[in-house]
């Protein structure tokens, strides 16, 4: 052995474990089996047990002699480690005590030793280590005195029980509580556990707990440096034995076999716990803290809300009046800063409470957020004779602003009714104003009609002006009507199914015919997929939506241009929100009256009497039908510019729509190509991601000479279009002429459909004569496409769409007309006679 440890090999063995002890304080030796020798490599203990040149010989024998310095009782214990060496084991541990010479002081040490064998397994040498855990034993040795005190002493320990946590043991249970010591159960850590779960009443605390209070928790937490863990909880010990308890566990490793143990033990913290809580209720109930004030010693302490959300003082302190000076200057508002500490000052408060028996001042204070708070503090004895007296401070922010609100109100209510007088006073005389002037018209021109009978041309034009006029005050008389069923509560938004498509072209037609009279150019178009059908109430959104429409067209320049777009935003499983956006090139409307434009009655432009200057309670209108229906109005403006107004809405999805997004189309058109030609952008993006969606080949171009252009060169290539959408109107060439081109070029076997927004009629016979194939409304929807394409694909017949108005005879039809006012019954009788009916009247019901 001497000889292999001056081998270069086994120098270096050693410099590297002579290292790693010194870093961890270990000391290490080797001990070769042959000679029965230990050699020392690096001693870091307080005893000396190598001789002069760092051997020990005759081992183990040499540590059961008289003068060893192993502790007696320990080396039947190390004794016993060398046999197990002996015997083959390759690594075996102990725990021993150690003195110097004068066997004064004995120190525990952990022993290890690991065995080195040849290539036959025979062992040669083993190392040893050495760690001084004096320390920890000294202190399991307090612990254990500590706990026997407790048990002893400590009336507030309910029960306490030993574990060990590696090998899952619970024992040594003390409690008087039948309940605590049934926790100990089949004698397991887990099982105590279990146990001790079910006490627990709330389900949030017992998670709590769990996550804390298990085995494999505790453990861990060892590992990482926690030793202790404690734990409040509210548990039953049966019936109505309820209480607040603490658990509180120490963790320990046995320096005998390394197992982790531990003593968890349960105070009874009830009385103390109701105490505190008590005094918390009271004081988060009504203050921002209860303070008790020793006049005879100068101090205070202060009881506070758990949330103060509000500057508080010191919760100590053995100067009173010096924290009430501090606390003025830095957070009482000036004006109140000299009579607070005034107030507040022990002299004053004993002139005060000889007087009464609780006394009353308030301030303001500045907060840390810029708030200013009120405050009421109140102060009254506990002990008159001792100068104890009982402080209070209550928030009256709230109570005080709700004063100023309630004369804030009463003030605006005496304002609101005076206002309300002199608004039916004003309403009255401009409903006087705006009725008297058609009613002026009607009757001024239906006496000069009368006075010209002789001339027709004369009389018609007088009737005309009549027929305005009428129109006008109906139309007046009507948005007063409303106006006020929609202020007494009597409007009811309906749920009925919106055909969707139908629901728009009924718009259009409305609205085209005004735009076309005005000689404006208005445009429909769809941004966005939407459904076949909504849920909501048909009536008054196309109410709103055609006041809006006919409000831009009014207000737009002959040449001008209304653009109404209609874009589903985003859809749920059952509802979507729809946008509805109308735009023009009109006047505009001022910055300055922006805000009044939705206000009754309100209009900015008022120098005519005219019908088209309207009543003033159009937007005020669509405005309330919009709250009711939860949608919401709101506009955009530049004078001389144009408008621009946004209505978004929720609508159900109708089942019927659900279905058939399901089950889409049973047509398949993914070999059909299409070509789309307007001079709109968004109309071609549009169309052409519809027809994508049926999948379709689709592309497009924005105007007709680029339509040419593009199918003479795909035509030269002998590539074809299927189908050619061709927008009517286009400035350069319009869609007629371009189907006149393009038929020119591929012959009759390409589709050519027209878009249009207008009214077919006008231009069915030049189209069917130019060539083309189908006319269809814009904007597009992809059920009229489906439509479209099933009508020419599905029987290979292509017909150009005829519309020719439907003719009803009435002939020999009888009508029972009830009405009391003999005018209204001439006018009736005379419209309906001309369509051959016979009438019969009833004046009453």
């Amino acid at each position: 052995m001497e000889q292999y440890r001056d081998t270069t090999e086994m120098k270096q063995l050693e410099a590297v474990y002579v290292q790693a002890a010194k870093q961890c304080g270990i000391s290490i030796w080797i001990f070769d089996f042959a000679s029965r020798t230990i050699y020392d490599l690096h001693n870091a203990s307080h005893i000396k047990i190598f001789d002069r040149v760092g051997v020990i010989r005759n081992v183990p024998e040499v540590f059961a002699a008289q003068d060893s310095s192993l502790h007696p009782d320990d080396v039947p214990v190390l004794l016993a480690m060398f046999d197990r060496l002996f015997a083959g084991e390759s690594t075996v541990q102990s725990v021993g005590r150690w003195s110097n010479e004068d066997r004064g002081v004995w120190w525990w040490y952990e022993m290890s030793y690991t065995t080195i064998c040849d290539d036959d397994g025979k062992p040669l040498r083993a190392i040893g280590t050495a760690i001084d855990i004096t320390e920890r034993v000294r202190l399991e040795e307090r612990y254990h005195e500590e706990i026997k005190w407790r048990m002893v002493h400590n009336q507030d320990v309910l029960g306490s029980f030993k574990m060990n946590l590696t090998k899952n043991t619970c024992e040594d249970g003390q409690s008087e509580i039948s309940k605590i010591l049934s926790f100990q159960g089949n004698g397991t850590v887990d099982g105590f556990f279990e146990h001790e779960y079910s006490t627990h009443l709330d389900p949030e605390e017992l998670e709590a707990y769990k996550a804390l209070f298990n085995r494999e928790n505790l453990l861990k937490g060892y590992r990482e440096g926690r030793t202790s863990f404690t734990k409040e909880s509210y548990v039953s010990f049966g019936g109505t034995d309820l209480r607040w308890i603490k658990i509180e566990l120490d963790m320990f490793q046995n320096p005998k076999n390394n197992d982790i143990e531990a003593y968890i033990y349960a105070l009874d913290i009830d009385q103390k716990k109701m105490a505190r809580a008590l005094v918390d209720t009271v004081v988060n109930m009504d203050y921002d803290y209860v303070a008790l004030l020793d006049a005879v010693n100068k101090t205070y302490t202060i009881f506070a809300k758990t949330e103060a959300k509000t500057s508080l003082p010191p919760f100590y302190s053995s100067d009173y009046e010096h924290e009430v000076v501090q606390y003025a200057q830095s957070y009482i508002v000036e004006e109140d800063r000299e009579k607070n500490i005034h107030d507040m000052s022990y002299e004053n408060l004993f002139e005060q409470l000889e007087k009464q028996d609780i006394f009353t001042t308030f301030c303001r204070i500045q907060e840390a957020d810029g708030r200013i708070s009120r405050k009421k503090l109140q102060f009254s004895y506990l002990d008159k004779r001792r100068k104890k007296i009982i402080a209070t401070r209550t928030d009256v922010t709230a109570i005080y602003h709700e004063e100023q609100r309630k004369n804030e109100a009463l003030k605006d209510a005496l304002l609101a009714a005076q206002q309300a007088n002199a608004a039916k006073s004003e309403f009255l005389s401009r409903m006087s104003h705006e009725i008297r002037t058609p009613m002026n018209a009607i009757i001024g021109m239906s006496t000069l009609a009368a006075g010209c009978v002789s001339d027709p041309v004369q009389v018609s034009e007088y009737l005309s002006k009549v027929g305005i006029s009428a129109r006008f005050l109906l139309s007046l008389i009507n948005d007063i009507l409303d106006m006020s069923r929609i202020e007494s509560g009597k409007v009811l938004i309906r749920r009925e199914k919106i055909p969707f498509e139908e629901f728009i072209g009924g718009i259009n037609s409305i609205c085209n015919a005004q735009a076309q009279q005005k000689g404006v150019e208005y445009e429909a178009l769809l941004t966005s997929f939407t459904a076949d059908a909504y849920i909501g109430d048909a009536m008054k959104l196309q109410q709103v939506l055609v006041n809006l429409i006919s409000n831009a067209i009014k207000f737009t320049p002959v040449g001008g241009r209304v653009q109404f777009l209609v874009h589903q935003e985003k859809i749920s499983r059952d509802e979507a929100l729809m946008k509805f956006t109308i735009n023009d090139t009109g006047i505009g409307i001022t910055e300055d009256f922006l805000p009044k434009l939705f206000e009754p009655f309100e209009q900015e432009r008022t120098g005519s009497t005219a019908p088209d200057s309207g009543s003033g309670l159009g937007l005020a209108i669509c405005k309330n039908l919009m709250d009711l229906m939860g949608g919401k109005i709101s506009v955009n403006s530049i004078e001389g510019v144009g408008s621009e107004f946004v209505v978004e809405v929720n609508l159900e999805i109708s089942e019927e729509s659900k279905q058939a997004e399901r089950l889409k189309s049973n047509l398949h058109f993914e070999n059909l190509k299409a070509l789309i030609v307007d001079d709109d952008i968004l109309i071609c993006q549009h169309t052409r991601e519809v027809l994508l969606d049926m999948r379709m080949q689709a592309e497009y171009v924005v105007s007709g000479s680029k339509a040419v252009e593009t199918v003479r060169e795909k035509w030269a290539h002998k590539e074809y279009y299927d189908i050619l959408l061709v927008d009517w109107k286009m400035p350069d060439m319009d869609g007629i002429e371009t189907t006149r081109e393009i038929r020119s070029i591929v012959g009759p076997e390409v589709t050519i459909i027209i878009m249009t927004a207008y009214d077919w009629a006008a231009i069915e016979v030049e189209a069917k004569q130019a060539g083309v194939n189908l006319l269809i409304s814009k904007p597009l929807f992809r059920s009229s496409l489906c439509s479209a394409f099933e009508k020419i694909y599905g029987d290979k017949t292509v017909q150009v769409k005829m519309t020719q108005p439907q003719a009803y005879d009435f002939t020999g039809k009888r009508v029972l007309l009830v009405e009391d006012h003999l005018l209204n019954v001439e006018v009736a009788k005379k419209l309906l006679n001309a369509k051959h009916l016979e009438i019969e009247v009833a004046e009453n019901g």
